[in-house]
C-alpha cells in the first residue's frame, strides 16, 4: 500500500495543508493467509514491513519496521438465502468477528503518540502500537441481484504498557463502514465505502493527557477481479477529504492498496 499524506487536522485549530517542502509518505508490505475450516467460520493471519517518511517545518523521521502482526476469525451466525430462491425470506447475512494485533513492531520513541499516515492513532504498518490490542465487529449484509449494501462496526482495546519507558494507556478505539458493492460479472466487483474511525485518548503515568484522542473519515473505491483457477487481484483507493469537521488530530491521506492472491 502507497500512502501520501496532504495535511493535518490540529488540536483546536481545524485542517491544515502541509506547506511546499513538507511530506508524509508511507510504503506497506503486508503477507496475509486465511483457511475455512468449516463452511461459517474464516480464520485469518498477517504480518508485514512498511517504511514512512515524514518531513514538517519542526520535525523529520523515517523509519522502517515489521508490522505487528495481527489475527482474525470470522463466524457467518446467519447466512443470506442463496439468490436461486427469490420465494425464501430475504434476510441479511450476519458475521461476528474477532481479532487480535501483537507488538511484534517497532514503538516511534520520538514522539510520544506515535502520528502515522492515513490512520487514526499509531496504526500504520511501520509504526508498532506498542501494546496487544483486542478488537470485535458485527457486519451485516444484504444483497439484491447485482447490489450488495453492508454495514460494519468495530470496537477494539488496548492493554496498558510501557514500550514507551513510562506507563502508557492507550484509548479504545470504534470504526464504523457503510459498503456498496456492485457484481458487474462472475468474475469482476466493483464497490464504494465510507469509514469514520475514532481513538479515545492516550493516558501516562495514570493521567489522561487532553488532546490526545482522534477522529477521521474516508471515503473509497474498489475492484476487483477473481478467475476460476483461484487468483485474486484487485485495488483500493482510499481519501480522507480535507475538511475541517471531518477530522480532528489525524493525518489526512491518500492512498492506493494493490493485492494478489489465490484461493482454493
Amino acid at each position: 500500500m502507497v500512502r501520501v499524506a496532504h495535511g493535518q487536522w490540529v488540536p483546536g485549530a481545524g485542517y491544515r495543508k502541509y506547506e511546499s517542502g513538507e511530506s508524509d509518505r508511507a510504503l506497506d508490505f503486508a503477507f496475509a493467509l486465511g483457511v475455512r475450516p468449516i463452511a461459517n467460520l474464516e480464520v485469518a493471519g498477517s504480518i508485514g514491513y512498511g517504511s514512512e517518511t515524514v518531513r514538517l517545518t519542526d520535525y523529520y523521521g523515517r523509519r522502517g519496521s515489521v508490522s505487528d502482526a495481527t489475527l482474525r476469525a470470522r463466524y457467518e451466525i446467519v447466512q443470506e438465502p442463496s439468490l436461486t430462491y427469490p420465494d425464501r425470506t430475504a434476510w441479511p447475512a450476519i458475521g461476528i468477528s474477532v481479532g487480535a494485533r501483537l507488538p511484534t513492531g517497532s514503538v516511534d520513541r520520538v514522539q510520544a503518540n506515535g502520528p502515522s499516515t492515513g490512520t487514526v492513532g499509531s496504526t500504520a504498518t511501520s509504526q508498532g502500537l506498542g501494546t496487544t490490542e483486542l478488537s470485535a465487529a458485527v457486519d451485516v449484509r444484504k444483497t439484491w441481484g447485482k447490489l450488495q449494501l453492508a454495514g460494519i462496526g468495530e470496537a477494539a482495546y488496548r492493554f496498558a504498557d510501557e514500550s514507551l519507558g513510562r506507563p502508557r494507556q492507550l484509548g479504545p478505539r470504534l470504526l464504523a463502514r457503510a459498503l456498496v458493492l456492485g457484481f458487474v460479472s462472475e468474475e469482476i466487483t466493483i464497490g464504494g465505502f465510507v469509514d469514520v474511525g475514532w481513538e479515545g485518548p492516550i493516558g501516562y503515568d495514570g493521567k489522561t493527557v487532553a488532546d490526545t484522542h482522534s477522529r477521521i473519515s474516508s471515503v473509497g473505491a474498489s475492484a476487483s477481479l477473481k478467475l476460476e483457477g483461484g487468483f485474486r487481484s484487485g485495488l483500493s483507493l482510499t481519501y480522507n477529504p480535507p475538511l475541517s469537521f471531518l477530522g480532528e488530530n489525524a493525518t489526512g491521506t491518500a492512498g492506493l492498496l494493490v493485492f494478489v492472491g489465490y484461493a482454493r
